[in-house]
């Protein structure tokens, strides 16, 4: 898993002491944002380094014109 992968690496920068983060937050209500009732999240990202990890912006961009036009799903940006 990759928090094990981070520990270890911790570790050998001389941090043994660790824990897995806090991931409470993910149950808070998101009403106040208003999303429409079919919508998905658009996480685009890349490697710097490993560019086989790479997938240029106009990807992400026809992935999101699909969904609106095909199937009426709002995409929503989150980075």
């Amino acid at each position: 898993h990759i928090c094990d992968a981070h520990a270890t690496q911790l570790k050998i920068a001389g941090i043994s002491s660790t824990s897995f983060p806090t991931l409470s937050w993910l149950r808070e209500s998101i009403k106040e944002i208003q999303l429409p009732s079919k919508f998905f999240l658009l996480v685009p990202g890349c490697s710097a380094t490993q560019t086989h990890k790479r997938w240029p912006a106009e990807y992400f961009a026809e992935v999101a014109q699909r969904l609106v036009k095909e199937r009426k799903i709002i995409p929503v940006l989150i980075g």
